[in-house]
This record gives C-alpha cells, structure tokens and sequence, in this order.
C-alpha cells in the first residue's frame, strides 16, 4: 500500500514537471515569434527613424554654413591673351626689367608682378571692343535637399576710370569660345548663355536648369567684358534648397575680383616683337590696342 502511495507521488511530480516544460516551452515560442513579428514590423521604422535623424542632424550642422561652397580663380588659361594694363606709366626700373632678354621667359605679369598689373585679353561684344576678364567658379551643393541656382548677377562694389598707365604683353591669335557664362560690367545683369560660337544668346537661367546636390561639384567659366570702368565686383548667386532662399557671395578668397577696360592712349606701351625676341616700346604706333 504504502509503495502504490508513493508511485502515486511520484507520477504527480512528474507530470507537473511535464506541464511546466510545456508551458516554459510555449511561454519561450511565444517570446521569439512576438520578438520576430516586432522585429518584421519595428526594426524598419527604427531604420527610417534613424536616417530622419542623421538627416536632421546633417542638416542642423549645415544650418550655419553657405547652401553652396565655391572656389573662384582668374583663368586665362584657355585664351592666347598675354596683356597686362597697369594704372601707372612704367618708370625706369620696369621698363629696364623688360629690355632684359631673359624677360621673354616669363609674362609680363610675372616680370612686373610689383607694379600689380591685370591681365585682360580684347573682346568684341555687340560691335565693340572691350576688355575680358575669364574666371573659374567650381561649386559644390551643401545641403541635405538639392539647391537650385536662381540666378547669377555681378555686383560691383566700386568703378573708376579705366587704367591708361602702361600696356605690356603680346596680342591674341584668337578667341576662346568655350566660355559658358557671360556678364558685362557696363550693364550688370543676370548671367548669359554663349553659345559655341561665342554669340550671347540671352539669359543663361532661362534655357539652363542648375540643381546641385550635397558635395555634388560644377565648374561655371565666367567671361566678363567692360569697355568704360575699371571695375571690382562679387558673383551674388540666389539659391532655394527646400524652402530656405539664401544669397552665396564668390569672390576671390575673400577680395573682390578686379578688371580694367582698355583706355587709349596709353602714357606708355610695349609688346614682344617676334622679330627681336625683346619687348620694344611701340607708344607712338598707331592703335596698337585694337588690332
């Protein structure tokens, strides 16, 4: 009797042990599917919370800085140009620094770099002559959401008088016609279209869609002309990213960019003769400057 009593106990025990392995079981299947299904629904909401995230942080560390980084360079490059115009007649010294044979080694702008001259090329443009100054804008986008460029315009920010001091260099063979914006100081106004035959063909925002990403990069070659001023200037360029408008202003690293239109007659004027190799001073030739 008392053995059957205690098969009887046993046999409980081991069923209740039963019932809870099943139970831990079932409670432990129920975990995971729970834990899977949350997972199938929560990790992808948990994914695009945490791209807004590094999204709005990008853009709360963009806040403070220009929707468009840009560097600006003169580059003449791609012209034949090598004429410098100078503010004031050479004296002694520069005129002996270009009698010196060793002078055709270098341009003008390097052999008189004291004298702080500018180098220009000539320019016809709507059946006048004028000066051109060609410079190289590389942007970059910087914002989270593309930046559109809606519009690009010179600002002066002084005129003078052009310079009629002194006029160094040789003369151009031709023109470039590669140039893809076109500003004139005598009439500042919204960038033009050049076309590949070097026409200025209306509003370059007009036909032409610009929308930059962020660190996306474009290269913008900026020909401007004057035939009255010796002008300084800025590029304001008006930009929209999403619904924030911003002004970026390019200049040259932090100076205004600088031209001179040609000014007859020159007090003084010399030019590389093929023939001799040396710079000769040619003043009392006629119109020298707009051949």
């Amino acid at each position: 009797m008392g053995k059957r009593n205690r098969k009887r106990r046993r046999s409980r025990r081991s069923g209740k042990r039963d019932l809870a392995w099943r139970r831990d079981l079932v409670i432990g299947l129920t975990t995971a599917v729970v834990g899977l299904v949350a997972a199938w629904f929560v990790g992808p909401l948990q994914e695009v919370r945490s791209q807004e995230e590094v999204r709005q942080s990008e853009e709360e560390r963009l806040r403070g800085q220009p929707s468009l980084l840009h560097e600006a360079v003169y580059d003449f490059g791609s012209t034949s140009s090598l004429l410098f115009a100078f503010a004031r007649p050479l004296d002694d010294a520069g005129k002996r620094l270009l009698s010196d044979p060793k002078a055709v080694t270098m341009s003008a702008g390097q052999l008189l770099k004291d004298y702080e001259p500018l180098q220009i090329a000539p320019k016809s443009h709507q059946n006048q002559q004028k000066a051109l100054s060609q410079i190289r804008i590389t942007l970059n986008g910087n914002r989270t959401k593309p930046v559109l460029i809606k519009s690009i315009v010179p600002r002066i920010t002084k005129r003078l008088s052009p310079w009629n001091g002194s006029l160094v260099g040789r003369w151009p063979e031709g023109q470039d016609t590669t140039v893809r914006l076109g500003f004139d100081l005598d009439r500042p106004a919204e960038a033009t279209a050049i076309n590949d035959t070097g026409e200025w063909v209306g509003r370059y925002i007009d036909d032409h869609f610009i929308s930059l990403e962020l660190g996306e990069p474009i290269v913008l070659i900026a020909n401007v002309v004057t035939a009255t001023c010796y002008c300084e200037w800025v590029f304001d360029l008006t930009t929209r990213s999403g619904t924030d408008e911003s002004v970026v202003v390019v200049d040259n690293d932090g100076e205004p960019f600088r031209m001179t239109a040609f000014a007859p007659p020159y007090t003084s004027e010399f030019e590389l003769s093929p023939d001799t190799g040396r710079y000769e001073d040619v003043t009392d030739q006629e119109e020298r400057w707009a051949r």
